[in-house]
C-alpha cells in the first residue's frame, strides 16, 4: 500500500510539472502571437530581423508543446500518447488497482521522468536562444506605442 502510495505522489507531482511546462509554453506562445499581431498592425514587415526571431521561437514552442501533450485536434485514438498523457494513464492504472505497482509500471515512471526532464532542457533552450534575445532587442522599444492614424 504504501508503495502504490509513494508511487502515486510522484505521478501527481510528475503531472503537475508537466502542466506547469505546457502552461509556460502556452503563455509565450500568447504573447509572441500577439507581438506578431501588433507589429501586423504597426506596419511592420513580416520577413524583417524580429519577425524571424518571433517565427523560429514559435516553431519551436510548438515543437515542446506537442511533446509535452497531443497536438490538435487531439483526437485519443488516433495520436501516440504524450507525457501529459502517458502519466494520467499510468496514474489511473497504479490508482484504479489494489495491488502494488507493476515492475514495468515502476520502470517507466523513471523513463518519463528523463523525458520530461529532456523537454523541460528543450523549453530552457528556447528561452534562452529566443526570447532571452528578443526581450533584448524589444527592451529598446517604447513601451506605450501610438497606433497610427489612418486618413
Amino acid at each position: 500500500m504504501a508503495i502504490r502510495v509513494s508511487t502515486s505522489v510522484s505521478y501527481t507531482h510528475l503531472l503537475s510539472a508537466v502542466n506547469n511546462m505546457i502552461n509556460e509554453a502556452e503563455a509565450l506562445t500568447d504573447q509572441l502571437n500577439a507581438l506578431k499581431r501588433r507589429r501586423k498592425e504597426d506596419g511592420a514587415a513580416a520577413d524583417d530581423e524580429t519577425g524571424k526571431k518571433v517565427d523560429a521561437a514559435l516553431k519551436e514552442l510548438g515543437g515542446v508543446l506537442d511533446a509535452l501533450r497531443r497536438p490538435p485536434p487531439r483526437m485519443n485514438y488516433r495520436q501516440r500518447p504524450e507525457l501529459r498523457e502517458e502519466i494520467t494513464s499510468l496514474m489511473f492504472s497504479i490508482d484504479g488497482a489494489t495491488a502494488r505497482p507493476t515492475t514495468a509500471q515502476t520502470a517507466r515512471i523513471e523513463q518519463i521522468q528523463q523525458e520530461k526532464q529532456a523537454v523541460q532542457n528543450s523549453l530552457k533552450k528556447v528561452i534562452d536562444t529566443h526570447i532571452v534575445p528578443l526581450n533584448a532587442v524589444l527592451n529598446a522599444l517604447p513601451a506605450v506605442v501610438p497606433r497610427k492614424v489612418k486618413p
